[in-house]
């Protein structure tokens, strides 16, 4: 037996050291070599009830049963025990507790053994193992070479293993050791709480309720809401009903109640009725076409999941508040990334859902963008709505659910194609051990983030400092009370947003006429979806992700960080793949110059390039055609268009850089006059290096959008929009202690307004500073545009010093969670059972204990 050794003995030896060992595969000296055989086959018979030992009184006949193992697939002779003193009475509990988990309890001829639940139950949550692959590889583990009939178990296995897993959790989270066990179990019962999050009467100390206004943010939950749409379930026959076990224990919704306010939700809502009996190329044949997921937006476990049919505008209500309707917590944070828009009418909503889950009592909900999808938001619907300015939310990004969603992605290859219960049960699973070890790593990564948090938090104070050292008390009291009153209603101008220029907003109203022209357009041809200038500005922005991802390549890049890439350059493509649909009815004589592209590329057996690489062709690539030959590639007034539209980009980036040029200048003058010292010079360093590197990203966009304007209309035509040279890139009066010559100190932005220092040259102001009608002695500019650098330094030290008492009150809750659960299970350890046996009863208690 290669199991217990490699050594030999004789068959009977054999058999006598196997007796309470049936699945082991023996190998026999046989014909002048080794064969492999069973201990069947050499007359084995194992009995049950004993776990092998002799039996008194066994039953008569022996019988085949078939059991797989971690070892294989076994064919083993046995026989059950008839003489009262087994482990079971009945013929299944003789079974289970030989550790035999019996396929039927009716006749069983096939067994799992538990120790392969286990191990099949990891390899599908961790390596996304399913079960026909599983059970194939114990099949090769008995018969490597398949010169054998082997039985099948696949279907069995299957069952089984669902049944397992589901007592598991039942089991481990006490719900089967209280009174009325699972038929009187609550909604949510089996799921894995988050320990860190805040759970009145668990985890929150005595009068947390009644503590002033300004440390309630300490208490309060903040969840995330966000679709996966790869999380689908094709629509498959059924030979039989396939419900989920005990289905709205776990983190899914109830499946009966939940089809059921669906069913009647469309049939009041006519707009989703439409679009429930339209299917689309992305939900044909679909079931489900994704899940939408509630999760703790700061320890990333998962709260919630509902199915969804059709998309997730109609249906976000229901599964936030079926989890969250028991949050008990007098605030709530919830972040979505649309969260602007899902906020309106909230409440209007939540009147349409079913009776038991209009209990939503958060009398103060803050919503909040997550930090990365509020950038592709309006500047001021990003500021308003963003986490980096809400009060309380510490350094929360909002971010979660991605990062959930790329754990539970891997299973959806094997979850569409299950029907609905085993999908269910599957991803109750997944979720379990996801939450449960959130749980138990909670201690270390807290700890991490309060290191890292206490750091930062220091860093942001002393930049901070920095920054306020060079205003004045009477300006510091204005800031900060604009910053206030910003916070009490955001729908006033916003301290975050830097301040619009004339010259831009003059350029804005000569597209005014275009653009209403546009409107009046797609108002009269109802079948045009997309008007010209739409065409192009989802063009120019096409060129910009590609000319940030050129950008973000060229540096090293870390495994995470390639992996990232490879995900912009397919979001890209997407988006490219749409443009050339539009493109072809815009540009139809681009197509002709994409094909001879192309050939040219076959021709030289050149590999295809990145797609940030490729060449979009906007009317700007041919504006070196006259005019005759450019109507054979589009219409004139698509060249219109783009002048116009490119002319507001070029004033829009001159903006942008004056605005961060003029800040660079502010603290470069403050760090030469007043700071000394090693730590706070490398401080403002890094500060200052962080501004030129926006510096050099506004320059460059400026520089290609300036270019595309020339190609079009001509260098005299540029007008005002000069070519920007690397000496153009400049504030009068900057002073950098490493400049060979010393450059004049004028008064823009000098608080002072004083001249040039006596022995200075006079420098010419460079055009950037006049462009769009900008006057040199605008120094109210200067201050407006510090003072948006003071309130967002301020937004980030009060983010960290939130962050900071935030995660201490964390880790004290989650002391208390632990200490609330050990009394929670001590206390099932002393519960009695009048109807348990006593060695049911000890089984019970020793369970709790451990």
């Amino acid at each position: 037996c290669l199991s217990c050794g490699d050594f030999l003995e004789c068959s009977q030896c054999c058999l006598d050291r196997h007796a309470r060992a049936p699945l082991h595969f023996i190998e026999i000296w046989r014909n002048g070599s080794w064969e492999r055989t069973t201990l069947h086959e050499l007359g084995l018979v194992y009995q049950i009830g004993h776990q092998g030992a002799p039996c008194t009184y066994p039953d008569a006949t022996p019988r085949l049963m078939t059991v797989l193992h971690v070892t294989g697939v076994h064919t083993v002779a046995y026989r059950y025990c008839d003489c009262g003193m087994s482990d079971g009475l009945h013929k299944w509990q003789q079974l289970l507790r030989t550790n035999w988990y019996p396929a039927t309890t009716h006749i069983p001829s096939t067994c799992v053994t538990m120790e392969m639940l286990s191990l099949y139950r990891r390899l599908k949550v961790i390596a996304t193992v399913n079960v026909r692959d599983f059970v194939s590889t114990l099949e090769s583990l008995s018969n490597p070479f398949e010169t054998l009939w082997t039985p099948d178990r696949y279907k069995a296995v299957g069952r089984v293993s669902r049944q397992w897993t589901f007592m598991q959790r039942a089991r481990r989270s006490g719900v089967v050791l209280d009174p009325g066990g699972l038929a009187a179990a609550r909604p949510g019962a089996l799921i894995v709480e988050c320990w860190a999050c805040p759970r009145p009467g668990v985890n929150l100390p005595a009068g947390w309720d009644t503590v002033a206004q300004k440390f309630r943010y300490r208490y309060r939950r903040i969840v995330s809401a966000d679709a996966n749409f790869r999380m689908s379930n094709k629509l498959k026959p059924m030979a039989h009903p396939d419900p989920p076990l005990f289905g709205g224990l776990g983190v899914q919704m109830p499946q009966e109640q939940y089809e059921a306010w669906l069913r009647s939700y469309v049939s009041n809502c006519t707009a989703f009725a439409a679009l429930m009996q339209k299917d689309t190329r992305f939900t044909v044949g679909l079931r489900w076409s994704g899940v939408i997921g509630v999760i703790c937006a700061r320890h990333e476990i998962m709260l919630g999941l509902g199915d969804l049919q059709k998309g997730e505008r109609y249906i976000l209500c229901y599964t936030p508040c079926c989890r969250d309707s028991r949050m008990g917590v007098k605030e709530a944070g919830v972040t979505y990334d649309i969260a602007c828009q899902y906020k309106k009418h909230f409440f209007e909503r939540i009147e349409a859902l079913p009776a038991e889950l209009r209990s939503l009592d958060v009398p103060d909900i803050t919503w909040g963008l997550p930090v990365w999808h509020g950038n592709v938001h309006d500047p001021y619907c990003e500021t308003s709505e963003s986490l980096k300015y809400k009060v309380g939310m510490g350094k929360t990004d909002g971010e979660g659910p991605e990062r959930v969603w790329s754990i539970l992605n891997p299973m959806s290859y094997m979850t569409k194609e299950e029907h609905p219960g085993a999908r269910h049960d599957d991803i109750e699973d997944k979720v379990n051990l996801h939450n449960f070890l959130k749980n138990v790593r909670s201690g270390y990564s807290l700890l991490r983030r309060l290191r890292l948090a206490l750091a930062e938090r220091t860093v942001q104070i002393q930049a901070f400092l920095a920054v306020e050292q060079g205003v004045t008390s009477r300006q510091r009291r204005e800031w900060s009370q604009k910053v206030l009153d910003w916070i009490e209603d955001s729908t006033k101008p916003s301290p975050y947003i830097a301040p619009k220029r004339g010259g831009t907003r003059r350029i804005r109203q000569c597209g005014a006429s275009e653009y209403n022209d546009t409107r009046k357009e797609a108002t009269a041809k109802k079948q045009v979806e997309i008007s010209e200038t739409g065409f192009l500005i989802v063009g120019m922005r096409l060129e910009e992700s590609k000319q940030r991802l050129r950008q973000d390549r060229a540096g090293t890049l870390t495994v995470d960080g390639q992996g990232k890439i490879h995900a912009r350059r397919r979001a890209v493509m997407m988006r490219e793949k749409e443009f050339r649909k539009w493109q072809e009815r815009f540009m139809p004589g681009v197509k002709e110059v994409l094909e001879r592209e192309e050939m040219q590329r076959r021709a030289y057996n050149r590999p295809l390039p990145p797609v940030e690489d490729t060449r979009l062709y906007m009317p700007s690539a041919f504006g070196d055609l006259n005019a005759e030959d450019r109507l054979d590639i589009c219409a004139a007034s698509l060249f219109d268009k783009e002048v116009t539209l490119r002319r507001g980009q070029c004033a829009d980036a001159l903006e942008r850089l004056r605005t961060q040029l003029l800040s660079r200048r502010h603290f470069l003058n403050f760090r030469n006059g007043n700071i000394v010292g090693q730590n706070k010079t490398t401080r403002a360093a890094k500060l200052i290096e962080r501004l030129g590197q926006s510096v050099k990203e506004s320059t460059r966009k400026y520089r290609y959008c300036r270019d595309a304007l020339r190609h079009i209309v001509g260098e005299e035509q540029c007008g005002e929009f000069r070519d920007l040279l690397d000496d153009d890139v400049d504030v009068p009066g900057l002073a950098e202690p490493d400049d060979d010559a010393v450059k004049e100190l004028g008064r823009l932005g000098g608080r002072g307004g004083r001249h040039g220092a006596p022995g200075e040259t006079r420098s010419i102001m460079s055009w950037i500073w006049t462009a769009g009608g900008v006057s040199a002695e605008d120094n109210e500019y200067v201050h407006e545009c510090v003072r948006i650098e003071w309130s967002k330094a301020l937004a980030r030290k009060a983010r960290w010093g939130e962050e900071v008492e935030t995660l201490k009150e964390e880790m004290r809750r989650v002391l208390r969670s632990v200490k609330s659960e050990e009394a929670e299970w001590r206390m099932r350890s002393d519960m009695e059972n009048i109807h348990l046996r006593d060695e049911e009863r000890g089984g019970r208690r020793a369970y709790a204990i451990k």
